[in-house]
């Protein structure tokens, strides 16, 4: 994803005008953020993704979780953790075996009491169990409504 408005605006076969209305922005804001995407203020990022889940396109609001379309900035943690991960609980449940390395991982970050690299996997985890989860349900009920040609190709 290069350009999140102009991509998404397209996806949803809207003009300028009504993306704009949708999204609570000028035409010529829009025409900024379409012309320099890295230029596009966090809080509309934030409505582009709510945007996206309302209309179905929750793994579109995944990719502008992930910032690849933005320049990054890398954190490295202070000091490398000293202790094992915690020994697993008395009745915790058993995950299969290929499982089991990212739940040891998420836990360490959990149990690190590193705010920052807490507060990082947060807002992912709940963003991620929601698309995972709706994807499971619209698996289980699929839409009445056919998704437009247009999207279908951009998912691949």
């Amino acid at each position: 994803m290069e350009n999140p408005c102009r991509e998404l605006r397209q996806l949803l076969g809207l003009s300028q005008v009504d993306f704009c209305s949708l999204i609570g922005r000028s035409y010529q804001s829009l025409k900024v953020y379409e012309k320099h995407p890295a230029d596009t203020p966090p809080e509309v990022i934030e409505r582009l993704k709510t945007v996206a889940a309302e209309r179905g396109f929750a793994d579109w609001a995944v990719a502008l979780s992930s910032d690849d379309w933005r320049v990054a900035t890398i954190v490295y943690p202070m000091t490398p953790p000293r202790r094992p991960p915690p020994p697993p609980k008395t009745g915790a449940p058993s995950y299969p075996a290929d499982h089991l390395k990212w739940h040891e991982m998420l836990e360490a970050i959990l149990t690190s009491g590193d705010a920052r690299a807490i507060s990082a996997v947060q807002p992912n985890l709940i963003l991620f169990y929601a698309w995972v989860t709706e994807r499971q349900t619209v698996a289980a009920h699929p839409p009445s409504q056919a998704m437009p040609p247009k999207a279908r190709k951009k998912l691949g």
